[in-house]
């Protein structure tokens, strides 16, 4: 707890002390949650079990004919010459359906190279990267969130108007019942309870928009300062996707891309994870 900046006694919590804090409480979450992922046990999970290896996927690239999950392996070795002329052997590396390999329904090929397939989709995120910094942040974050504020803003407007005037509506039925049965008045009393029974409920149901639309334009601004999260994360990466590392590249990869599915002569589809999906949407 320390971490956050949280002092523990027993069962008791000090609140936040921000000289003894290290990371914030968003970081600290992040990394519970990339902590629980990172096991075998999570099945569905697409964060690489270790940012070591050569390849840019682990566990979230399918087969795109049968649907299961491709597998690295290593088929003989091959030689790679860098910028200053130095040649190195490494072995040559493959992705491989796993049910191609067992002999289980699969129309699709065996393998697929592993510089080439990962080169494909590291252009495609590069060109994306691109986009997303050559466009206005303002632009980027759908309109839709903006619509939904403005629609639930009308709608609160009329349902505060409307319960204003049934609630002076209220407020006059109510003293003209009391003038009833004082004597004083020259409606009918039972016609007037009607009336204050009627305008109580219109009152009420205004009263209930008012509320329904107060915690939707709550929920909405929350959306927003979501989507603005997760376009600045997405705008960091694409400050460092380019040179970095290939373990880097790897757990960015396994937060930004939900599935990769390749089918014969490197078709691909690419989901990406929900939260950036409306920033990459059309790409």
């Amino acid at each position: 707890m320390t971490y956050k900046g949280i002092l523990r006694s027993g069962e008791s919590y000090s609140e936040v002390i921000p000289e003894l804090q290290i990371i914030n409480e968003a970081t600290f979450e992040r990394a519970q949650q990339l902590m629980s992922e990172r096991i075998n046990k999570c099945k569905d999970s697409t964060t690489p079990l270790s940012t070591k290896g050569q390849s840019l996927f682990s566990r979230n690239i399918f087969c795109g004919h049968c649907g299961a999950r491709l597998v690295l392996t290593t088929n003989g070795k091959r030689s790679v010459t860098n910028e200053t002329g130095e040649v190195t052997i490494v072995p040559k590396l493959r992705y491989i359906c796993y049910n191609k390999t067992r002999h289980h329904d699969c129309d699709g090929q065996t393998g697929y190279t592993v510089p080439k397939l990962d080169g494909i989709v590291e252009q495609i995120v590069l060109r994306l990267f691109e986009r997303l910094q050559d466009t206005p942040p303002d632009k980027l974050i759908t309109n839709e969130i903006q619509s939904k504020q403005d629609t639930a803003r009308a709608i609160l407007a009329g349902a505060e108007k409307a319960f204003a005037k049934h609630q002076k509506e209220y407020e006059t039925y109510k003293a003209e019942v009391i003038k009833a049965i004082q004597g004083k008045s020259k409606f009918n009393a039972d016609v007037l309870n009607e009336l204050l029974t009627a305008s109580k409920a219109a009152m009420d149901a205004a009263e209930a928009e008012i509320h329904h639309r107060n915690k939707e334009l709550t929920d909405s601004s929350q959306a927003y300062s979501e989507a603005q999260h997760n376009l600045k994360e997405l705008l960091t990466w694409a400050d460092l996707f380019r040179n970095s590392s290939m373990a880097s590249k790897r757990m960015i990869m396994s937060q930004l891309v939900k599935a990769v599915r390749v089918r014969r002569d490197y078709e691909l589809e690419i989901d990406f994870n929900i939260a950036y999906e409306q920033y990459c949407m059309g790409f």
